[in-house]
């Protein structure tokens, strides 16, 4: 299973994966380039990344110039992805991030609302606004 390792920055998130996708990796991981806690960040969507079939990860500075080294030096990389896809309750978590809470706009809640309502019980959804504190941290 290719994975590909490229730097974070210059274009979006979802671009990086879709060029990464294109050339046939089944996998991307995107190192930071700061020394942040890789934690604090999430890889948003352009609005584009449905059309995205492959996972992504972000990794840290540290993790990153490590697999780099270990390439260059003619190592062999041997990683493990694995994604769980059933979780034990058989429901199946989505969490939904807004830049700020002034995105969710009643109108728009409502929309979504009447279009989840089909999938009933099946998939829980949780929505997530960043605090206007930190722009990088989790709400």
């Amino acid at each position: 299973m290719p994975i590909i390792l490229i730097d974070r920055g210059n274009c979006s998130f979802v671009e990086k994966v879709r060029n990464v996708e294109k050339v046939g990796a089944n996998v991307a991981l995107i190192g930071d380039t700061d020394d942040d806690v890789v934690e604090k960040h999430v890889m948003a969507d352009d609005g584009s990344g449905h059309s995205i079939n492959i996972p992504s990860f972000l990794i840290s500075k540290y993790a990153a110039q490590a697999f780099k080294e270990k390439f260059f030096e003619g190592a062999p990389i041997i990683l493990k992805v694995e994604i769980d896809s059933a979780p034990e309750n058989n429901v199946p978590e989505i969490d939904l991030w807004y830049s700020t809470p002034f995105d969710l706009f009643p109108k728009k809640l409502m929309n979504l609302k009447s279009s989840l309502e089909k999938f009933e019980n099946r998939i829980k959804i949780n929505f997530r606004a960043r605090s206007k504190r930190c722009l990088f941290c989790p709400a």
